[in-house]
């Protein structure tokens, strides 16, 4: 009883995670960069 409650909770947990990536995945894709952070390179000058 106890092994197939925690496989559930496991499998429920699984489930969610998921979920939760898809999620975030998605919603980074359709998102512009909003934190005012650019991506740069440093050019040294000689």
């Amino acid at each position: 009883m106890i092994k197939s409650a925690t496989e559930k909770v496991a499998t429920v947990s699984q489930a969610l995670g998921a979920a939760l990536y898809a999620g975030a995945a998605a919603e980074g894709e359709s998102t512009p960069n909003e934190d005012g952070v650019e991506d740069a390179e440093v050019v040294e000058e000689a």
